[in-house]
């Protein structure tokens, strides 16, 4: 190759490098450009962008009665000089490193698996729509779990005499309906009980009553009361339309409990008993943020 060749290939190299180097540039160039036209800076703090995604965050995350004083250039500057106070602080606490205390560093990393676990619970979620028919089945199958409140479980009648209690007893025995009885006892100025728990009894006549099918009378009891008898009622569920959001997020929790229990099955988790019996007894604090700290110059 002749010297003049080598020179005209040499200048054609350089001419590419020239025009790939202006194409890389004016692509950057491009794409900030883009960035900015979907999200426009408003406003900069110390060369700290404040972007429209910002601000719109911040104005989801206002109260609704504010809504108004945004539709104004006034209250938009308000909102703005709220957004840019917390960028100096940001900024002064930057500076003097406070992220680096360990037990800010532990709060920051606690929050932020707390954010990415709300994330990816809200994602999971919404890749798994539910239909009707599922929701539906999940609540027939679990119509224990939406019984109204503060419902009687049992209803207990009190009689002043055991023969009055026999009586009753005698009539259950030849077919009539515990809501006969109940009639019969108002009828007669019999008192009757609502339980709706076993809580506040002694524990003789609460184990008498849990031991009661719904829809199974008990025989006559001897109380503290007189002559007694109970009888467990049939729960009514709320109906569906009334409880569908409390189905989904059970059926989603429970979806969400199969998913940790796979994942145990494939990780490997060690516990250091030793160090588990050693920790000591603490109290958990009300606060999750360090306590402050006071000038106690004033003598005491």
């Amino acid at each position: 190759m002749t010297i003049c060749g080598i020179y005209s290939y040499l200048g054609i190299i350089l001419l590419i490098l020239v025009s790939t180097s202006a194409c890389d540039r004016m692509r950057t160039e491009w794409l900030e450009f883009s960035q900015q036209a979907r999200n426009p800076i408003i406003a900069k703090v110390d060369g700290a962008s404040i972007t429209q995604a910002e601000w719109e965050q911040q104005v989801q995350m206002s109260p609704a009665t504010l809504a108004p004083q945004l539709n104004t250039l006034e209250g938009r500057q308000h909102l703005l000089d709220n957004i840019i106070q917390r960028k100096i602080v940001f900024a002064l606490a930057q500076k003097e490193k406070i992220q680096d205390d360990p037990q800010i560093a532990l709060q920051l990393e606690n929050l932020r698996q707390s954010f990415l676990i709300q994330a990816y619970v809200t994602k999971l979620h919404g890749d798994i729509p539910l239909t009707d028919n599922q929701i539906q089945d999940y609540y027939k199958h679990h119509l224990d779990s939406f019984v109204f409140p503060n419902q009687p479980s049992w209803i207990g009648i009190n009689f002043r005499s055991r023969s009055s209690a026999k009586k009753v007893e005698k009539l259950l025995r030849h077919g009539k309906s515990f809501e006969d009885i109940v009639q019969y006892a108002a009828d007669n100025q019999y008192s009757t009980q609502m339980i709706v728990d076993t809580k506040a009894l002694d524990s003789q006549k609460a184990a008498i009553l849990e031991a009661l099918r719904p829809g199974q009378t008990s025989s006559v009891l001897k109380t503290q009361k007189g002559f007694e008898i109970f009888h467990r009622t049939h729960l009514s569920p709320e109906p569906l339309a009334k409880v569908r959001d409390q189905v989904i997020r059970m059926i989603q929790d429970e979806d969400l409990q199969k998913k940790i229990e796979m994942a145990k099955r494939s990780m490997k988790i060690e516990i250091n008993e030793e160090i588990l019996k050693s920790l000591p007894i603490t109290r958990p604090s009300v606060s999750t943020m360090p306590p402050r700290k006071t000038n106690n110059s004033s003598k005491q």
